[in-house]
């Protein structure tokens, strides 16, 4: 095809070819006058030429309040290649390293995708979210269905064994990640699994004294490869960028370098602030074997992991919970269970204006650390945990890290 144009209410247009999809786009203001508009189309190609005709029906009259434009490309799992494209609402974008939270988004077809395809979002020519689908379900109204999705990271949910752990002291962690990675996902054994299309970059290699163990809980000698992903980035400070291509995706791993933004949470730009403190949380767990009528201990340390070493300094002080289990094998697993229904938060949450000018609000992403003044004028050194995305003028941003922070706080003061 050498060249598509055009013409609506006697004017011509070119469309433009995008080589990151494969077609030819266009972008125009729809005609003022509702009613029915005839769109002329002209192909052409090795000297040879085509035409048709479409309809572009205006129900309404353009109003002064607009909304932008939200295009969402689907690609296969497996494939990478573009499976349907649509213009969608955004119900929400919801990236959050602590729940790994679902977007909803609202279609007016149902589309030609399934659980597992890429999704990503080009509002006014820029990628605004790249993620996972999930699943896609008709709602009770006629030809409308919900889009629900995860954020790009949630492809790396998965478990994984403990291999190869001396490569975050010997070359980089950056370099264990991109290592476990491409062995699942790129160089598997099972070709069959392979994405080609798929690479990761380690562009710094940052060396750390510590094993898995240290970053995630090990159970068995296996571990969950998103929650490593997610505390390295709140605690080594990685960034994951992800750079779409026409045919690849590839992933790029480095710590971050830049200075910390600092976040006055009084100025105008700032709305909505709010400062949760919730602790509920089990301590010890007591487990009897009836089999051998002996005894388990596990403990909780405070950062949030736990051990069976009753004088690791780090342990905390609170509630003890006893259980029972028949086998001694079944009895480490069964204190962990006890233990995940925990919760803590120390959690600073607030709306930032899109446009505003006192900061730069494209350079925010999960895992950004940032030096939040509150309005308490007392200056925390956090990150960005969350982001929530409704479609209008303000993002909302929570921050995470504090809260570890306040749990040992709250029990050092218990102790006294």
């Amino acid at each position: 095809m050498d060249s598509v144009k055009i013409i609506l209410d006697e004017q011509e247009y070119e469309l433009i070819y995008n080589e990151q999809n494969d077609m030819y786009e266009l972008t125009l203001t729809a005609p003022m006058q509702t009613g029915v508009h005839n769109i002329e189309v002209l192909y052409s190609s090795n000297d040879e030429s085509a035409i048709d005709d479409i309809d572009l029906i205006v129900l309404k009259e353009i109003v002064e309040e607009t909304t932008e434009e939200t295009v969402a490309y689907f690609l296969d799992k497996m494939s990478f290649e573009i499976l349907d494209v649509a213009q969608l609402e955004i119900e929400e974008i919801n990236r959050d390293l602590e729940t790994n939270g679902n977007s909803l988004f609202t279609s007016f077809r149902e589309l030609e995708i399934e659980e597992g395809d890429f999704i990503y979002l080009k509002k006014n020519d820029k990628i605004s979210f790249l993620g996972i689908v999930s699943k896609q379900e008709k709602t009770t109204i006629d030809n409308i269905y919900t889009i629900t999705c995860k954020d790009i990271l949630s492809l790396f949910d998965i478990e994984m064994f403990v291999e190869n752990e001396t490569t975050i002291s010997e070359t980089g962690i950056e370099d264990f990640i991109k290592n476990v990675i491409e062995s699942e996902f790129v160089n598997n054994s099972d070709t069959f699994v392979n994405r080609t299309f798929f690479s990761v970059e380690a562009l710094t290699h940052t060396k750390k004294n510590i094993t898995v163990g240290s970053i995630v809980t090990v159970t068995n000698n296996i571990y969950n490869f998103l929650t490593f992903i997610n505390n390295a980035i709140q605690k080594y400070s990685l960034n994951f960028d992800f750079v779409l291509t026409k045919n690849s995706i590839k992933l790029q791993i480095a710590t971050r370098t830049a200075d910390k933004m600092l976040i006055d949470t009084t100025v105008s730009d700032i709305s909505n602030y709010s400062e949760v403190f919730s602790l509920q949380y089990t301590a010890k767990v007591e487990v009897y074997i009836n089999s051998t009528k002996a005894k388990y201990y596990r403990y909780l340390l405070n950062d949030r992991t736990t051990t069976t070493n009753q004088n690791d300094p780090n342990r905390v002080f609170g509630k003890t919970e006893k259980i029972t289990v028949e086998e001694e094998e079944d009895a480490e697993q069964a204190s962990l269970d006890v233990f995940k229904s925990n919760s803590y938060e120390h959690n600073i949450t607030f709306e930032i204006l899109k446009s505003s000018k006192l900061y730069d609000v494209t350079k925010i992403n999960l895992g950004t650390p940032i030096l939040i003044k509150t309005q308490n004028n007392i200056v925390q050194d956090t990150y960005i945990s969350k982001i929530v995305d409704t479609n209008h003028n303000y993002l909302t941003l929570s921050c995470g890290n504090m809260r570890i922070d306040y749990i040992d706080k709250f029990l050092q003061e218990r102790r006294k």
